[in-house]
């Protein structure tokens, strides 16, 4: 077959409901060098097919109009339909026996459960089609040295130097020096994050792209002559030089990739050729582990460029054999040099990560005796493996997080002692206090216990003994460049010059100051101290403080700007009343601070622990209307069989829909609450009124369904099957063709 010909267009009809995912998929395909033709209806989609004939035709299982079944039913019975191969979509019926089932009975291709991927869609599409697909998967990059690839950001200089990253994993800037964040550390926090987009990585004159669907590296592409297809095969002795240099010229003369041209000299096959790509993206993905110094920025993106050889192995996987093979031992032991002092235990995430990993039964052991913390020191002088092993080991488990690394006391005296402190004393802003205060479940009148010291620094006498370290090492002059250090003091000033101030004097504008006025007050400082923009924001320190200093000045302008909201705040100074505004900007972070500890614990299904968060949130800032409806959510999950509490957690959704009548996540959860209790049709009702609030709530429209379908498997025919039982299939009436 020859070239032209396997580069023959093939028509795809693609058909699903969910638009987002068929415009997506459509580009994809298209630059595969596929035609398509997009349907988001199963009766329109089918229409279309009766017209005319496709190549193949990818289907999701539920579709308005025409469920996806019955739509490959009338195609089997159309004669330019008996034959097209197609691909089924599912996120609904997922389990290997319903696949199973629905491949034998409707002669599919392939069946794929949601959520799907283009790679895995392209997969299928190549195995269907082989060598008349039309663009051949191979790939090789140009044997130029100057291949155009993108380029860094200049803003990579605001990165924050990250000196104690593996104490601080959970913290990814987008933007950063490899010696700070090293690059393994840089996979596992991508596929924790589940980042779709591309890793773009220098290293002196070397440049590489490593794009990421859902946290899992896909392809790699580069600019170094020795990572090309022919050159790796020449260098494993596959091919001569002579034939390298044969191929160069033909690609040259032809524009033909490598991998074809050295095909059609006869020199290797395509089972070869499919292997040394393989080889040649991974290749490419762990010379990076050796790299000590380089740059990396992340760019997020959903549309992702068409890669012909794909990396198919777990994010962890290669992360280990990265570890193991290509990182130098004297990285490793830089790496772990800082913390050589602290302890190391099995983090709460660490059983659930190492079943997703390739460790061996021993080294899984090893990792799962640490749920008491041990010396990283010790540990790393164990007499079951060899030193620069257990070292491997210890930094493989630090780096996907299966451990945590936590400060030891004697570290933490260092620390103090460096900074010329008494231990057990730690200081914080008249803010921080308060935001800590409220945190705790402290009342309004219990901020009288704050005392003042003669340097404007403020603490909370009952509660020096905290443990002081994170704060220490996150607040140590040593961690900053001086230009980071300079950009921290200007912010921290700001801050403190807020302390005691109303919101009037936060802006700088008179109490009986017009609309205008305070706008433009606010844009001032709003574009002086926004967390976005604020230099060196990526600094944790920097960020806190710049997060503190604005809320403070949207509140201020909240205020100000509205009339009812001014009135009733200067009628409470006049009368005598607290008028900083420390107090009301603590209450709205604490508040900010306990719904983001309560969404992880709702992550978690503890629901206990979230409702308490949510409840005293919900407390100090019972405008929210979110907190409100997790605060539901939580109540009703806490004690599902408790009539009086399903009837309190429905209440409070709907004082949350008085709230915010725009709302639809509130009839979201009044939804699934009905669901749990088995009222179906007050479930629907809520997730209707869900989808008449936003038309693109994809949660409501997958709960619909599923309540669809349940009723009509209640009405179903009598037949056998799994299928047959949910309505899908059975005989053709006489009516139909």
């Amino acid at each position: 077959m020859s070239v032209d010909e396997t580069k023959k267009t093939l028509n795809v009809l693609l058909v699903d409901d969910d638009k987002d995912f068929t415009d997506s998929l459509a580009k994809v395909l298209e630059k595969e060098g596929f035609t398509v033709t997009s349907r988001y209806n199963g009766k329109e989609a089918f229409e279309v097919f009766e017209e005319r004939a496709f190549d193949v035709a990818i289907i999701d299982v539920l579709l308005p109009g025409l469920d996806g079944f019955r739509m490959v039913e009338e195609i089997r019975w159309l004669p330019h339909g008996k034959e097209t191969p197609i691909i089924m979509v599912s996120g609904v019926m997922k389990a290997a026996t319903h696949a199973k089932e629905a491949t034998g009975k409707y002669g599919l291709s392939a069946y794929l459960e949601k959520p799907v991927t283009g790679v895995g869609i392209i997969r299928a599409l190549r195995e269907i089609f082989q060598e008349s697909y039309p663009r051949p998967a191979i790939s090789s990059e140009a044997a130029d040295p100057a291949s155009n690839q993108p380029e860094l950001s200049p803003e990579y200089n605001l990165a924050f130097p990250n000196p104690y990253f593996l104490l601080r994993r959970e913290e990814m800037a987008l933007i950063g020096d490899l010696d700070k964040t090293p690059f393994p550390l840089l996979l596992a926090q991508l596929y924790e994050k589940k980042q779709t987009g591309l890793l773009l990585l220098a290293h002196e004159q070397v440049k590489k792209v490593i794009s990421f669907e859902r946290g899992k590296p896909q392809s790699v592409t580069g600019n170094v002559v020795r990572e090309c297809l022919g050159q790796l095969l020449a260098a494993a002795g596959v091919i001569t030089q002579d034939q390298l240099a044969q191929s160069l010229e033909t690609m040259k003369k032809t524009g033909m990739k490598q991998g074809e041209v050295l095909m059609k000299m006869g020199v290797i096959n395509s089972a070869q050729l499919m292997d040394w790509l393989r080889r040649q993206v991974e290749y490419k993905l762990f010379v990076c582990f050796k790299w000590t110094l380089g740059k990396y920025q992340f760019k997020a993106q959903q549309d992702l460029p068409a890669a012909f050889s794909t990396l198919d192995r777990h994010p962890y996987a290669l992360i280990r054999e990265g570890l193991f093979t290509y990182t130098p031992m004297p990285l490793i032991q830089q790496w772990l040099r800082p913390y050589a002092k602290c302890d190391l235990g099995l983090s709460p995430e660490g059983k659930a990560i190492l079943d997703q990993t390739n460790f061996k039964l021993k080294e899984s052991k090893f990792a799962l005796s640490l749920t008491t913390s041990r010396s990283l020191t010790r540990l790393a002088q164990s007499r079951e493996r060899s030193q620069e092993e257990t070292l491997r080991l210890l930094v493989s488990f630090i780096m996907m997080n299966i451990t945590s690394l936590r400060p030891s006391e004697e570290w933490a005296m260092d620390l103090l002692a460096e900074r010329g402190e008494p231990a057990g004393q730690e200081s914080e802003s008249l803010l921080s206090a308060h935001v800590r205060h409220y945190m705790n479940g402290g009342s309004d009148e219990e901020l009288e216990n704050l005392r003042s010291s003669d340097n404007g620094v403020h603490h909370f006498p009952e509660r020096v003994n905290r443990d002081a370290l994170k704060k220490e090492y996150d607040t140590a002059k040593k961690t900053m460049t001086e230009e980071q250090w300079q950009a921290y003091e200007t912010i921290w000033k700001q801050r403190e010059a807020f302390r005691g101030k109303t919101y009037f004097e936060i802006l700088g504008v008179p109490g009986d100051c017009e609309s205008k006025q305070v706008k433009k007050a606010y844009m001032v400082l709003a574009k002086q101290y926004h967390p976005d923009t604020f230099p060196f924001n990526n600094v944790p320190q920097i960020r806190a403080l710049a997060d503190e200093v604005f809320t403070a000045i949207s509140r201020a302008n909240e205020i100000c700007n509205h009339e009812d909201k001014k009135t009733e705040y200067m009628k409470l100074i006049e009368g005598g009343g607290d008028e900083d505004a420390t107090h009301e900007v603590a209450k709205i972070l604490a508040s900010e601070k306990l719904y983001d500890e309560a969404e992880k614990l709702l992550k978690g299904n503890k629901w206990t622990a979230a409702f308490e968060k949510l409840r005293l949130a919900s407390r100090l800032n019972p405008g929210d209307v979110n907190t409100l409806v997790k605060l539901a959510w939580a109540r009703f999950n806490r004690d599902p069989e408790s009539e009086q509490n399903t009837e309190d957690a429905l209440k409070e959704l709907m004082q949350a829909a008085k709230m915010n009548e725009k709302s639809d996540h509130v009839y979201v959860f009044a939804g699934l609450i009905y669901k749990a209790q088995g009222k179906d049709k007050q479930a629907l009702s809520a997730m209707r009124k869900a989808l008449d609030l936003n038309s693109n709530n994809k949660q409501a429209l997958a709960e619909i369904r599923a309540l669809k379908e349940k009723q009509d498997g209640a009405q179903g025919k009598q037949q056998t099957g799994f299928l047959a039982k949910l309505g899908f299939g059975g005989k053709k009436t006489d009516g139909k063709k």
